[in-house]
């Protein structure tokens, strides 16, 4: 993958994979140029996975460089990616950065929505996760994020709602991220016996 940036530019070449036609993906303040046309080549292949990579690291550059609005629009690019896979855990996660970047953005409804359809996904009967055990503390992650929006937004019903779903999927779960929603959530007030 080549890449050549500017602060508001970002050019996305994926031209190492033999046999088939290089895809370039061009990207302008937030917006993906020639998704449209791009999304009927995608599948579950390397090219399709190096994109949605680099757009991931393209859209954490735009949070990062202080411009969550264009970021959002690449994580929703990189969404409509996702979908042509049958990556559910990337696409949940994506989601979840998704519904990250439009909280920073002040776009509350939409960051519910975007954390809403990760759960959805975590919750899907689907064999394509690696375990059980990453689904549902990335489950628990998602619903903390949940909780945290439904404090912003000064709903407790629905934070208390998602506050005892994240205690429960993080449960005894071991590791650090588990350990890390274990945190936040006792600092939330749900405090998770060990």
């Amino acid at each position: 993958m080549h890449r050549s940036a500017d602060r508001s530019k970002l050019t996305l070449v994926l031209s190492q994979f033999p046999g088939r036609p290089s895809i370039e993906v061009r990207l302008a303040d937030g917006r993906v140029s020639g998704l449209k046309r791009l999304l009927p080549q995608l599948g579950d292949d390397e090219r399709t996975i190096a994109l949605a990579q680099g757009l991931g690291q393209a859209a954490a550059a735009l949070e990062e460089a202080g411009n969550p609005a264009a970021a959002s629009e690449v994580y929703c690019s990189l969404v409509q990616i996702l979908e042509a896979t049958s990556r559910l855990l990337d696409r949940a996660l994506c989601l979840r950065a998704l519904g990250l970047t439009l909280k920073r953005a002040g776009r509350l409804e939409e960051a519910q929505a975007a954390y809403e359809k990760a759960v959805d996904l975590l919750r899907s009967p689907s064999t394509s996760f690696p375990d059980n055990e990453t689904r549902t503390i990335e489950l628990a992650g998602v619903l903390l994020n949940l909780t945290i929006l439904a404090q912003a937004r000064d709903r407790p019903d629905d934070r208390l709602t998602y506050g005892v779903w994240a205690r429960q999927a993080v449960g005894e779960r071991e590791g650090p991220r588990a350990d890390q929603i274990r945190k936040e959530l006792d600092h939330l007030g749900f405090v998770v016996p060990r």
